[in-house]
């Protein structure tokens, strides 16, 4: 059984082929898409792997991904991108292809919806601007790639999404998915993200990355009035949207001058994770699934949590004994700081119970096994 994994370079791709290689060694290779310019961050020295490039310039990358793809008992495509749908347009039917969604990719149409007032309006005139200055043969490949999308979820055999909730999100979206649902485990907290220290000051982080999606100015306008005293408002905002970037950082210094601190570049995990543990609350504005591996982090470490309550995670936790505050009802700035030490020793075995070592090799073991029934019911 020989395994492609199809996904853009990111820390999350590593630590599932650093977990998904205990379970099946020496039957995994990926195909990676990359950035001009940027630095590499899954580590390549100890898997089989070949670059594609992103943008327009991977046009010239298509007959390679074609050619590469016939090799392989099955497909992954981390976070479905046009590299994989072309990976699973122009393979044989005997190949097994799994879609591991990561949430942007199957959200769809509820985009709009997903913003709150004041990002609403700040996306429309961006937006405005670029529309009068859009490359019409990146809008016209757009346009081919959904078209494509939708032929290709004909052809899979496995989808799984960070959370069993979201696959209903899923079907709403693409109704004609006749796979199976399974559930893909990209790292233990353990082995993952380095979160052995605990929570050890008062900072605020808002949102996980520079997408729409955050709300951070919604977010913003809720907290300006507060008294923030010796308290920083953190922003991670080092992957995304560069022209709404811009727009969170300036708007940030504004309203909070130097207690403002944007984090633009991609940092290393163990610094990255130091920064989270100076939060003792995260306010994150998705409406949907996102930026799970910082929620989960941020819940072990014993942050007090504040989710939108139409966002799936919000009803997930809460389902699963997990201690989260509503974004909703917190009003005053004590509402944000409710979370007692009792509920942060469950809020811990929550989250241990789900991503701890033993339920991600479950998870991967599974999954595994899963390919494996596919592909023989494929020889018959």
């Amino acid at each position: 059984m020989k395994i492609l994994h199809i996904g853009s370079d990111s820390i999350f791709l590593r630590f599932f082929a650093d977990s998904f290689r205990m379970v099946a060694p020496k039957k995994n290779d990926y195909l990676l898409v990359i950035k001009k310019g940027e630095k590499l961050k899954f580590d390549s020295s100890n898997y089989g792997v070949t670059f594609v490039r992103s943008g327009l310039a991977g046009i010239f990358d298509i007959i390679k991904i074609i050619v590469i793809s016939q090799k392989y008992d099955a497909i992954v495509a981390h976070n479905f991108s046009p590299q994989a749908c072309i990976a699973f347009l122009f393979t044989p039917s005997k190949v097994v292809k799994v879609w591991s969604g990561w949430g942007g990719d199957y959200y769809g149409d509820d985009f709009i919806r997903l913003l709150g007032p004041i990002t609403r309006k700040v996306y429309w005139d961006i937006e405005k601007s670029r529309i009068r200055n859009e490359n019409i043969i990146k809008k016209n490949i757009l346009k081919l790639f959904y078209r494509a999308k939708r032929k290709c979820v004909k052809k899979i055999d496995l989808f799984s999404a960070p959370v069993p909730p979201d696959y209903k999100v899923f079907k709403f979206h693409y109704p004609e998915f006749k796979g199976e649902y399974t559930q893909l485990s990209y790292g233990s907290l353990e082995k993952s993200f380095y979160i052995d220290q605990g929570n050890t000051g008062k900072n605020i982080l808002v949102g996980n990355s520079s997408s729409y999606t955050n709300n951070h100015l919604d977010i913003f306008e809720k907290i300006r009035g507060f008294d923030l005293q010796d308290r920083l408002i953190i922003a991670p905002l080092s992957y995304g949207d560069i022209d709404y970037r811009d727009l969170v950082i300036r708007c940030g210094f504004e309203l909070f001058g130097d207690k403002f601190l944007p984090l633009k570049d991609f940092l290393p995990a163990v610094k990255y994770n130091k920064i989270l543990s100076s939060c003792s609350i995260a306010i994150m504005g998705h409406k949907r699934q996102q930026g799970l591996g910082n929620i989960c982090s941020l819940i072990y470490m014993g942050a007090n949590l504040v989710l939108d309550e139409e966002n799936i995670l919000y009803s997930y936790f809460l389902e699963n004994g997990a201690n989260i505050l509503s974004l909703q009802k917190t009003i005053e700035f004590s509402d944000f700081e409710k979370i007692t030490h009792d509920e942060r020793v469950k809020n811990k075995e929550v989250i241990k119970k789900i991503w701890g070592d033993s339920a991600v090799l479950k998870n991967l073991k599974k999954f595994l096994y899963q390919i494996e029934l596919c592909k023989s019911s494929k020889m018959l």
